[in-house]
């Protein structure tokens, strides 16, 4: 009865970095630093190939029941921009639509 109820239980498992509800906030285009960002929410997941002041924040929530595929359940992609004539002032900050990602 055990072993089937454990089958049973979704595996739940975050993949990159998935910025939280509660942390978005604390960088602010004008106001945030390169030191900022990076002490609020980590390092990026990946910055742009052609563009080092541009970084990417990448995270989902996926959960698995048994032998079935894992499902997304969350995912949330922020992109950063840096003054480019101050690198370490935040621009901007966007939420990308996760629809525009690829699994």
């Amino acid at each position: 009865m055990t072993l089937a109820l454990a089958a049973c239980t979704p595996q739940v498992a975050t993949r990159g970095n998935l910025v939280s509800q509660t942390k978005f906030p604390l960088v602010q285009p004008q106001k945030s630093t390169r030191a900022d960002v990076v002490r609020a929410w980590g390092p990026p997941t990946t910055t742009s190939p052609f563009n080092p002041n541009i970084w990417y924040y990448i995270g989902e929530t996926t959960s698995q029941r048994g032998i079935y595929a894992p499902e997304v359940e969350k995912r949330r992609m922020i992109c950063v921009k840096f003054d480019p004539a101050n690198n370490d002032t935040v621009i901007d900050v966007a939420e990308i639509d996760p629809k525009q990602g690829r699994d």
